[in-house]
């Protein structure tokens, strides 16, 4: 795989843009099978720590449960 800090951030700023998810999973980060580098890492998290305000980081069960809780909350 060999997408830069770049490519994870555009791809983000699509998710947003459309008002969908943005799934973005890590097998290795600086070594590996399917590897991200080190560097393209940081700037996605540097970006993503940056813009907290308007991005929802979560991990995949805790982004379920809160549908999930949203969904009950609305009557859906």
């Amino acid at each position: 795989m060999n997408v830069n800090g770049s490519d994870l951030i555009a791809y983000v700023e699509e998710a947003l843009k459309k008002g969908t998810l943005a799934t973005i999973m890590f097998h290795s980060v600086g070594g590996g099978y399917l590897n991200v580098s080190r560097e393209a890492h940081i700037e996605l998290m540097e970006y993503l720590h940056e813009n907290r305000d308007v991005f929802y980081i979560a991990n995949m069960l805790n982004l379920a449960q809160y549908i999930q809780k949203e969904r009950k909350r609305l009557g859906g």
